[in-house]
């Protein structure tokens, strides 16, 4: 039997997983921990083995509960993969610097949320095992939202030498 979630909705009840994720983790649990990490490392999500994100979040938040192992880590890194590969797709109009930043911010802050989640059995990576690609979504715009009020650059509206707007502000102030 796998684990219920742990966050409560406002009338008592447990938040609970989609039926499919339900359905694929019971099936993974019955697999060999090295088949389970074959099944994992597949990248297509057309393929009948492909494992939601969702799911590999359950086995990293259940087996860290019980010492991490050799099978945690290379789930672990299977998930900061796809992470990094979500934020680096997404992202893909940003400049380099600016891309960069928001990946470290992600991983840095997703990182957190695991170590609290493992050190105080937090129930705010819940919603991860329930929509994992939109609390994803949700924090590469946080983090886009403080790499931008990090970098923000202020110009002025005048030439230095001349004293006059500069074209852009005339041009502006025209249309």
């Amino acid at each position: 039997m796998i684990a219920p979630l742990r966050k409560c909705k406002l009338d008592g009840k447990l938040y609970t997983r989609r039926p499919e994720i339900e359905a694929k983790i019971t099936k993974l649990a019955l697999l060999s921990r090295d088949e389970l990490i074959i099944q994992c490392a597949i990248r297509q999500k057309d393929d009948p083995c492909y494992v939601p994100s969702e799911c590999l979040l359950y086995f990293i938040r259940e087996w860290q509960e019980n010492r991490p192992s050799v099978y945690f880590e290379k789930i672990y890194k299977l998930l900061l993969e796809r992470i990094l590969c979500y934020v680096r797709n997404a992202e893909g109009g940003q400049t380099v610097p600016i891309k960069n930043a928001i990946l470290e911010k992600v991983s840095e802050n997703f990182i957190d949320l695991l170590a609290d989640d493992r050190k105080d059995s937090l129930y705010r990576f819940d919603y991860y095992e329930i929509n994992f690609n939109d609390a994803l979504k949700k924090l590469r715009l946080d983090a886009w939202k403080q790499v931008g009020r990090n970098n923000h650059t202020l110009t002025t509206l005048y030439d230095e030498e001349p004293g006059e707007p500069k074209a852009e502000v005339e041009h502006a102030a025209g249309s």
